[in-house]
Order: C-alpha cells, then structure tokens, then sequence
C-alpha cells in the first residue's frame, strides 16, 4: 500500500466525526487544517430533530492531490440517542463505499445493507449519535456514563470523561468551554465482519491508541467548539470557522 496516501488520507478524514458535532437545528461551519493548510471543507444539514446529514470535502490543493468526498447521514431517536438508521457514501482518492443499516427498535437488530444482520442490545447508539449528544446534555449528565456502541459490525462501549472548564480563543472569539476525553473500547459483544476495508475516520476513530478529545461551549448553543484526535504522532484539531 502506498504509504503517503494512506498517512495524509488518516490526517484528513480522521476528524470527520467530530466535525459533526453541533446542536441539530444549528448550522456551523468548520474547516479543517494540516499543518495549517486548509484541506476540508464541512457543510451539514439537519433537516428535522433527531436527523443529521453531514459531508465532508477535499479543497484546494489537496484537492488536486488526494480528492476525498464523504458523506455520512444518521437518523437516531432525539430523546435518548439510540440510532434508528445510518449510510455513508465515501469517495477516498480511487476508493469508494457505501454502507447502511436500520435498526429494529424492538429487537436490537441491526440489518446492513438490507441482508446481514447482528444482534445489539435496545438503545445501542454509535460515535455519531453520542457525539450529537454532546450539544443536548450538560457535563454532569455526561461525565464517566459507558454507552453502548455500533460500528460497522463491530460492538464497543464508549464513554465521556470531564476534564475541565476552560476558556478557548478562536480568532477575535473566547468560548467557555467543557473539554473532554473520549473513550471508545471493544466489548465481548458478537461480532461480524461487514467490510474488508473502510474509510479512514470509520477505521481509525476506535482506534485503541487514539487520544480523543472534545471542548465543548458551555450553556447557550452547546457548540462543539474544537475536536483534536492524537494518533501516529500527528495530532489534528478541527475548529469552529470565526464568526
């Protein structure tokens, strides 16, 4: 495998999640930077509650370079989070995916691709919804609480850990913020092999030497203000765009 594709592709995509993370019903914007290029672009929309449809896109020169174009749409229950419904379609230079599942609520079967189910526990939810529910619950809601978790086939338990209040600057802005650590861990949960290969954010997000972390603004909108993941010895953070 070539190896320089493969490390910038991990650097771009590795954040897309957590580009996610703004209260539904709220536009944001954020880009994300390599060694201070811009190389991602984010648009979201969040047509209705409990809905959230997110894209993330190659600019630029790293666009000529290494073109990616992601899309990942999740449906979940706006009370408690549990996901009723996922896709993604992933373009990654000449690598391209598409996956989905539903979910019966009543069972905890997850179908992919209309013909492959796995058992899950009622109300399991997956990084996306957990992340969404960031903007919605306060730090004490939060803190140190394991949630079940899906992801493509595989069972995890993830969790927020408070770490402190702080103060960040953003351009001309400060934002009062809680900072998180995030923890993902594999379960002893069946387990079922879905895909050879996967986009970079989806492969390397549960990664288990992945340092996850979140500031999130505290009380008014509840906006994820920054997200940094620390991997491989690169560290890239994503920030909200100035205002």
């Amino acid at each position: 495998m070539n190896r320089i594709p493969t490390t910038f592709g991990y650097l771009v995509f590795i954040s897309v999640g957590f580009i996610f993370l703004t209260n539904p019903g709220l536009a944001q914007d954020y880009q994300i930077a390599i060694f201070r290029i811009p190389c991602v672009s984010v648009e979201m929309d969040h047509p209705e509650p409990g809905k959230l449809n997110f894209r993330a896109k190659t600019i630029g020169i790293i666009d000529l370079i290494w073109p990616g174009d992601n899309r990942y749409m999740t449906h979940y229950d706006s009370v408690n989070f549990a996901v009723k419904s996922f896709e993604k379609q992933i373009t990654q230079g000449s690598f391209s995916q598409k996956l989905n599942f539903s979910v019966d609520e009543n069972t905890g079967v997850f179908r992919y691709n209309d013909k492959t189910d796995v058992q899950r526990k009622p109300g399991t939810q997956t990084i996306f919804t957990l992340l969404a529910r960031v903007g919605k619950e306060t730090a004490a809601q939060l803190d140190t609480y394991w949630f079940p978790m899906e992801h493509e086939g595989q069972a995890y338990q993830m969790r927020l850990l408070w770490s402190d209040s702080t103060e960040l600057k953003i351009g001309k802005n400060n934002y009062n913020c809680d900072h998180y650590r995030l923890d993902i861990e594999p379960t002893d949960d069946p387990s079922i092999n879905i895909i050879d290969r996967s986009d970079y954010f989806s492969e390397y997000i549960v990664h288990p030497e992945a340092i996850r972390q979140l500031w999130v603004e505290r009380g008014g909108q509840r906006r994820i203000i920054m997200a940094s993941v620390k991997l491989m010895g690169f560290t890239l953070e994503a920030k909200l765009l100035n205002e």
